[in-house]
């Protein structure tokens, strides 16, 4: 993925493929029932979609906690 490290790239692809295959055994015991089997995908994937809208809050909440230590850092070292 662009704009992101290695292991966090690799750890969003795993996560996609364990949430795949998940559905897909979900999915089995209907393959002749069309709509439950459409029901059981679009519950899927708001379930894969909440989860990465929590990971995103998560990242962002490291990240703004990372900037607000480093802004602290620099402002020790500055005020000495």
């Amino acid at each position: 993925l662009l704009g992101t490290s290695v292991d966090a790239a690799r750890h969003s692809a795993d996560r996609f493929r364990r949430h795949n295959l998940a559905l897909f055994e979900e999915m089995h015991p209907y393959y002749k029932d069309r709509a439950k089997l459409i029901s059981v995908v679009k519950r899927g994937r708001l379930q894969f979609e909440e989860q990465l809208a929590r990971e995103r809050e998560q990242a962002a909440g490291v990240a703004a906690s990372s900037e607000f230590r480093a802004s602290e850092t620099a402002g020790e070292i500055s005020a000495d």
